[in-house]
């Protein structure tokens, strides 16, 4: 980060930011969703059987950027719905890998319908810098910013942008 004294107030500022959005969403009961991460299923006779899907946390999504219920704060990873298999459709590779995800979804427990994040990144402000940000979290200008689009060299202050789409997620828009 440019200076100490920068990145210490941009980092408390970002802080608080966070703790106000957890407390927000929490008292107008937000819509949330499940993040999960793959763990190593129990090996029976020594065998491996794979990886299963585990609960680590309700979070909201805040865009490209999902908040935990502790106040963590992710970077959007992929996202499926649980739901019951149905039959293979054999169309492609990857429609048949997004199917098993959410196969995968309802055996580890969530609800049927639920949104499910995996392979959501952790985001530890404290080490975003200029040079290596934590996308799509990095520090420009004094400042944490957020890049919203992968494909887009836009930036938004990060503060604003957490205000924004809280306020879009306890109030959305007519229609939505």
């Amino acid at each position: 980060m440019e200076t100490s004294g920068q990145a210490d107030a941009a980092l408390r500022e970002a802080r608080a930011h966070l703790e106000a959005a957890v407390t927000r969403l929490a008292a107008a009961d937000a819509r949330d969703e499940q993040l999960a991460a793959w763990a190593p299923r129990r090996r029976i006779f020594g065998i491996d059987r794979g990886q299963a899907m585990v609960g680590v946390e309700r979070v909201w999504r805040l865009g490209v950027l999902l908040l935990g219920r502790s106040g963590r704060l992710y970077a959007t990873g992929q996202i499926v719905r649980a739901v019951e298999s149905g039959h293979p459709n054999r169309q492609s590779k990857l429609a048949e890998e997004r199917r098993r995800i959410r196969v995968e979804a309802v055996k580890a427990g969530f609800a049927d319908g639920d949104t499910v994040n995996i392979a959501a990144q952790p985001i530890d402000l404290a080490v975003v810098t200029e040079s290596s940000p934590q996308e799509p979290v990095l520090f420009a200008d004094g400042r944490l910013r957020v890049r919203w689009s992968p494909t887009s060299g836009a930036l938004m202050d990060f503060g604003s942008y957490v205000d924004e789409r809280v306020d879009l997620l306890i109030s959305p828009p007519q229609g939505a």
